[in-house]
């Protein structure tokens, strides 16, 4: 389910619905409180009404009709808590006045106000917007790396033009300079009030002067999600806003919903459509194996009242299966004293309903990026997001078992960056990561989506393109290298990559030399070292074969 700017209209839909259904709703508990009566509150007609009961408790409140949902609670409680002659009196009013709440609520005919789920998770515009409140005007040369980056960046610098752009802008990120006195600039005090009530749900960077626990404290304390310290650079910027606007992944969450009520599902669901989320509701645990493997949730929303099996029984399921292992699961409950299991993993959580639908999908957000976050540590390099060695050897291996049944060449290179041990010394570490990033940055722009990319050791990239025979394999390197060579110089810095490179090329014919166990990566390596002691910006290109072995320029 993609994306919809009419998901709020949606669950507006969904409001007015329910409303609609309080008739029937009070019909049904009427009918069955009248039956509970005249069998003397026994046999079927009590679990009916139970289970009606237990529904509205739950459903009512999430709807927004928190009193209707408070209500069915007290019922509920009395009902669970036995039905004896001197509790029958208070059951009776109780369920008088759940039936009057119902038609109150029925003859309004209006949905609740407040809106279940913030508009702002709705990006109207392709562009992303950027406030940057400056008194100092310190931060105004950055703003046109930002609009060059494609951003739309608006500057205030008092409090005036900052209430004008709150009554016609929602910022998708706000930079917030920190750094003057807060004892004589007033806009610092009064600006952080109006962008927490104005745009509570924008990201804010903040830039200080000093980088300690105090002034970071602070920075927590006033809605900070990062932080940066004088002096900062345009890539610094730019980095930092790349990292906030990372809201949604390239490849949407995905939730998996086993809601008994259908109306509690389908609010569920239209509230992840809302928030980019794609969910798939599943109305039969015996396909709960199959949607596992077609859906390939992030998370599954198990409802603990399964009429056909257990929450916990799925659970327990689920968990049998190590590849599972990273799901998060959330049990929906309506018992407050409902426990995990002992085999349940940390990232298991169980919620009581009801349920606020901001918090479901703020917490299914979180879980899912700290889910995906840990698989990415996994099998990528921190500091550049590239893969890491083993990882990149894994796919190597698999894409070359494609490439030799069907007869393409495959080149895998390991570019060493010489002496940059020396730029971490005489330039400081932040220099030298950034240099790495920024190659990491632009070798994934200049490749092909399908070629590999990855960090070995501190100073060696890896690359593997498929498709690429010798001559064009050198000719991407040979445009490639000299744009890292002077990249440096675009960060400001007054440097110039010396870099080696070793090649080893896979032309297909691996069995006929009977080296099914060469490593590629060993092959480029062992050229990398000739290259080394040829001199610096040298290639080696070293077949697959033993025997064919040559120098480009």
């Amino acid at each position: 389910m993609s994306l919809s700017h009419s998901a709020p209209e949606h669950i507006a839909k969904l409001q007015q619905l329910y409303i609609a259904s309080m008739p029937t709703k009070h019909s049904e508990v009427t009918t069955n409180w009248v039956l509970a009566e005249q069998q003397n509150w026994q046999g079927e007609s009590v679990k009916n009404l139970l289970r009606m009961i237990h529904h509205l408790s739950h459903t009512a409140a999430s709807f927004g009709f928190a009193d209707i949902g408070a209500m069915a609670c007290d019922v509920e409680f009395l009902l669970l808590g036995g039905i004896v002659a001197e509790n029958l009196s208070e059951i009776r009013h109780k369920l008088q006045a759940l039936c009057g709440l119902l038609t109150v609520h029925a003859s309004t005919n209006e949905p609740h106000k407040k809106p279940l789920v913030p508009a702002t998770w709705l990006q109207q515009s392709p562009h992303k917007k950027i406030l940057i409140v400056d008194s100092s005007l310190y931060l105004n040369r950055f703003v046109d790396p930002l609009e060059k980056a494609g951003y739309l960046v608006e500057i205030s610098n008092n409090i005036n033009t900052l209430q004008t752009y709150a009554e016609t802008q929602v910022p998708n990120v706000i930079i917030l300079d920190g750094t003057f006195d807060t004892q004589v600039s007033p806009l610092f005090s009064e600006a952080v009030r109006l962008l927490n009530t104005q745009f509570p749900d924008a990201p804010i960077l903040y830039i200080f002067r000093v980088n300690d626990f105090a002034n970071r404290l602070q920075a927590v304390r006033l809605g900070a999600k990062h932080y940066l310290t004088q002096p900062v650079t345009a890539h610094q910027i730019l980095e930092s806003v790349e990292n906030l606007l990372e809201l949604h992944p390239q490849e949407p969450y995905r939730v998996l919903i086993l809601e008994e009520d259908p109306d509690l599902a389908q609010l569920y669901q239209t509230s992840l459509e809302q928030a980019a989320i794609h969910s798939e509701l599943l109305i039969d645990p015996n396909c709960f194996i199959n949607a596992l493997v077609e859906f390939k949730p992030d998370t599954i929303l198990l409802d603990s009242t399964q009429a056909q099996c257990s929450a916990l029984e799925l659970a327990a399921v689920l968990r049998q299966e190590e590849a599972y292992a990273h799901i998060n699961l959330l049990f929906l409950s309506a018992d407050p004293q409902q426990n995990l299991p002992l085999w349940s993993l940390g990232n298991d959580q169980i919620l009581t309903k009801p349920i606020p639908l901001s918090y479901l999908v703020e917490l299914i957000l979180h879980k899912a990026r700290a889910s995906r976050k840990l698989q990415q540590d996994l099998s990528h390099d921190k500091l550049t997001g590239l893969l890491n060695e083993h990882s990149f050897r894994e796919r190597l291996q698999a894409n070359i078992a494609l490439a030799e049944r069907s007869g393409s060449p495959v080149m895998v290179a390991v570019l060493d960056l010489i002496q940059f041990k020396e730029i971490n010394l005489q330039r400081g570490y932040w220099v030298g990561n950034q240099v790495l990033k920024n190659i990491a940055k632009m070798l994934r722009q200049r490749l092909r989506r399908g070629d590999l990319i990855g960090r070995s050791q501190a100073n060696q990239f890896l690359i593997a393109l498929y498709d690429a025979d010798e001559t064009s394999s050198v000719q991407v390197l040979q445009q490639l290298l000299p744009e890292i060579s002077d990249l440096p110089a675009l960060m400001g810095e007054s440097l110039h990559l010396q870099w080696s490179v070793g090649i080893a090329h896979y032309p297909g014919h691996i069995h006929k030399y009977n080296e099914l166990s060469l490593d590629m990566l060993a092959v480029a390596a062992n050229a990398l070292q000739t290259a080394k002691q040829q001199g610096d910006h040298q290639f080696v290109l070293q077949s697959i074969t033993p025997h064919d072995f040559f120098n480009t320029l």
